[in-house]
Parts: structure tokens; sequence; C-alpha cells
């Protein structure tokens, strides 16, 4: 019924199957899902990247037809990358195909906080800083890792052990805009550090002027506490605002143009500094 072994996939040859496949796809009994180019492109990054990892999951099709029935993506990141790659192929009798069709690729997904073990409020800043300031819509392990192992990482394990009854000192972007402010220069871990604990610990009337307004001005509009992948982020340019002007005493929030190209730049020199290969 299956037959499975592992062989070298050449541009060429997988175009060759994805040629072969379409023909006989009319005359399937299943259909083919669409294709998803930016995961295509993903895939073709990490295969150029010489990342791609030889695995049991296949590339299943039929024994008779040729029809493709796991694999489409894969094959098709082969063909854009122009790279070799060794893959494990599965080819399966073609009367149990739409059987194996119906049931195939299933499972849960697991998260980068799955696979790393590190708890998402560590993860979850780092992947939002390297989509919104990098071209890595999806980023993987290899793409996570020295960012997890620099002081960026190390600073949000810290900040992730401070308890906050307040949610907004808790969020994805506000936790991106304090460890990239401190490492940027902009406050010092001890300044930082204090002022944390004094968000999550104390009352408002306790707070510096600005993270009081900071906190008045995005509880008003809670469609913007949602996730997103742009540096221009509610949450995050605000935030990174306040850092700035911690120690001006000021008590209101003005976003100038001239401000978010600064943040901008904040934020790819420490990114880049930690990993130039992110964005070759």
């Amino acid at each position: 019924m299956f037959n499975t072994y592992t062989t070298h996939v050449t541009p060429e040859k997988a175009a060759q199957m994805l040629y072969v496949s379409n023909q006989e796809w009319f005359g399937a009994d299943f259909k083919q899902r669409k294709l998803r180019t930016a995961h295509v492109k993903h895939l073709a990054t990490q295969m150029e990247k010489k990342r791609w990892q030889t695995t049991p999951v296949p590339i299943v099709l039929t024994k008779r037809s040729r029809v493709i029935v796991d694999g489409h993506h894969r094959l098709n990141a082969i063909v854009l990358s122009g790279v070799t790659v060794k893959m494990t192929v599965t080819e399966v009798d073609d009367e149990v195909s739409k059987n194996i069709f119906e049931v195939i690729d299933q499972n849960k997904t697991r998260s980068l906080e799955d696979i790393t073990g590190e708890h998402p409020k560590v993860v979850k800043p780092l992947t939002y800083l390297l989509r919104a300031a990098s071209k890595l819509h999806s980023p993987t392990v290899a793409d996570l890792s020295p960012f997890l192992n620099s002081p960026l990482g190390t600073l949000l394990k810290g900040f992730n052990e401070q308890k906050s009854s307040t949610k907004l000192w808790k969020t994805t972007q506000f936790l991106a805009a304090l460890v990239i402010a401190i490492q940027a220069d902009i406050l010092s871990y001890h300044d930082a550090t204090a002022l944390y604990r004094k968000l999550c610990n104390e009352p408002i009337g306790d707070w510096p002027p600005i993270f009081a307004t900071l906190y008045c001005k995005l509880i008003e509009n809670p469609i913007v506490m949602r996730s997103g992948k742009s540096l221009e982020h509610d949450v995050f340019m605000r935030s990174y605002y306040a850092l700035s002007h911690l120690k001006l005493h000021t008590k209101t929030i003005r976003i100038h143009r001239s401000f978010i190209n600064e943040m901008k730049a904040d934020v790819f020199a420490t990114l880049y500094q930690i990993s130039p290969e992110t964005f070759d």
C-alpha cells in the first residue's frame, strides 16, 4: 500500500512532479487546496539559508497517476529557491489516496513556544519584533534562536517573572518596547526594572504621569491591544514614546514622524547587532 524512501529533489525534478500532477489532478478524487504563496516563500528562504532538515514527514503521491496528495508547498519552494533538497517521499496506491487525503495534515501544529520550551511572554515579543522589522513573516526556531540567546531574551525572561494585575504591562508590544529601550540605551536596566516594578505593583496614582496617560489612552480603545505586525502598532509606538520621555516628566504623548523614524532605527540597529544574517 505504501512505499517510502528518501531522494534528492532538484528544482527540475520538483517542477516535473508538479507538472505531471497538475495534468492528472482533474481526474483525482480530491481537491487541491489553494497554494499559499507566503508559505512557499518562507519555505524557500529556509532552503536558501540551508536550514531545511530532512524529516520523516513525506511528500505523498499516488503510484500510478503521480498525483501529489501532500507536498505542493514544499515542491514549489524547491522550484522557487533553486536549491536541491533531500526529501522523504511516500508513494500510495491510487485506490486509497482519497482516504489518505481526507485525514492528512489534521494534527495541531507545534508553536515556537512548544518547540523552544520558552514562555509565550518571552517568545512573542521577539517574534513580533522580527516580523515588524524584517521580512520574516513566519519566524522559525532557527530565526528566533540568536535573539532568545541574546540580552533581549535574558531581559524578557526576567520581566516575565514579575507579576502584574494590569494587563497592559504584560502585552507583547509593551514588553518588546521595554527591552528595545534598554538595549538602545534609552533607559538603563536599573531604571527600567524599577519602573516595571512600580507599574506592576503600585496604584496608578504612583506611576510616572506619562504612563498614567499611556494607560488611559490605550484602554479607551481596546482594539489597539490586539496583536500586530507593524512597528507603528499603537501599544508599541506609544509605549516606546513613554519610555523615551520618562525622564522629561511630561504628561502628554505626541507622536511625530521624526520620532517614528528614530524608533524604527533603534529597533533595526538592536536586532541587526544581534544577528546581521537575519537581514541578509
